[in-house]
């Protein structure tokens, strides 16, 4: 093998090895860049969650509220419901008794007052 030969061979080899740290460097680069990101971003989610929390909670809140408030209308139209019925039976009663004392009161009436011409 000649000089030229020999350096053509010790350049290529030094050209490959460089290329191969090189492709380390890029590979290690890239690897730091994408691990940095990831942080990032985690960092951002972490950071939004106690907002995102104290929202859920808020909401949560206001459901239970919401809850609340509709067994309480349902409780409410219960009793009224139940009121309104008594209030029914009380009337169908009272109109009953009214219709029992006309009549009573009409069938008193006839045998108290004679017919004109009958006092003879």
């Amino acid at each position: 093998m000649g000089y030229r030969s020999k350096i053509r061979s010790q350049l290529i080899f030094t050209v490959t090895a460089a290329s191969q740290g090189n492709l380390e460097e890029l590979k290690e680069i890239h690897y730091a860049v994408a691990k940095r990101q990831l942080e990032l971003r985690s960092n951002h989610l972490e950071s939004k969650f106690p907002k995102i929390k104290t929202s859920h909670d808020s909401k949560e809140t206001d459901l239970e509220k919401c809850r609340q408030l509709y067994l309480k209308e349902i409780e409410s139209k219960e009793s009224l419901r139940n009121e309104l019925n008594k209030t029914k039976e009380t009337l169908a009663e009272t109109n009953t008794e009214l219709l029992l004392q006309k009549q009573q009161s009409r069938s008193s009436l006839s045998t108290f007052n004679p017919k004109p011409g009958d006092n003879l």
